[in-house]
């Protein structure tokens, strides 16, 4: 394409990339990203990101206390007494003290 352009320049045919402008060979953004309507990145703080394995464990309560699932009731069920399992049944727990605070960190979001 460069070939044609310069051969078309010599013959006295003047092509719009051959006469200096750098388009047809090189990239054809002119503005280099210097747009009105394009925000600087020093204007926005950077979003956090959320932790996803902590998402998929715990969550919120109501009130904004971190629940979380309880342990031991997901398998080898058959040698535990029906109290213990009904006990395992109950509602969510909550994470409490520095643990409550590390995970919260976690969840930005929730």
């Amino acid at each position: 394409m460069r070939k044609i352009c310069i051969y078309l320049y010599f013959a006295g045919i003047i092509c719009d990339f051959a006469a200096g402008s750098g388009k047809g060979w090189e990239n054809d953004n002119d503005n280099n990203g210097d747009d009105d309507t394009t925000q600087q990145r020093g204007d926005v703080m950077p979003k956090m990101k959320t932790n996803k394995g902590a998402a998929k464990r715990f969550g919120r309560t109501g009130t904004g206390k971190i629940k979380r699932a309880r342990a031991y009731c997901r398998h080898c069920l058959s040698h535990k007494s029906p109290d213990q399992k009904r006990r395992l049944r109950r509602d969510a727990a909550h994470v409490v003290g520095k643990d409550a605070r590390r995970i919260a960190r976690l969840l930005p979001y929730s």
